[in-house]
């Protein structure tokens, strides 16, 4: 395995399997966000379990992307969080845009490096 795909998988797999027990068992206190990135955040919690399911996803597919098993269907199912992250800071102007593109970079290289898995879905 290529290099630089064995450190795009360490990389997002591990950002999403940290980000998702941490929406669990809250070991990285949160940064404080203004207005209206933490109001969002905060009625997405509030609202119920679909916060928790969305991090029980990261979870499942970042152990998934860590450990190399099915590795294009997890990219697939992961790709709208990725790009709901990537919206979410883009729109929202927090400051940390960087690192939100840089993880939909990285999401979109390892797609690109797995695209012989992809060939048969897009050309039937």
């Amino acid at each position: 395995m290529k290099t630089g795909t064995m450190i795009a998988r360490v990389f997002l797999g591990g950002i999403f399997l940290i980000s998702g027990l941490n929406g669990f068992f809250h070991f990285i206190p949160s940064s404080t966000m203004p207005g209206s990135p933490m109001s969002f955040i905060s009625t997405m919690i509030s609202t119920g379990d679909f916060f928790y399911v969305i991090k029980f996803f990261e979870v499942v597919l970042g152990a998934m992307i860590l450990i190399g098993r099915f590795m294009p269907i997890a990219l697939i199912m992961m790709f709208p969080i990725t790009m709901n992250i990537f919206f979410f800071h883009l729109t929202l102007g927090i400051g940390s845009i960087p690192m939100a593109m840089m993880t939909m970079f990285v999401h979109i290289y390892l797609i690109y490096s797995y695209r012989s898995s992809y060939e048969t879905m897009i050309h039937g």
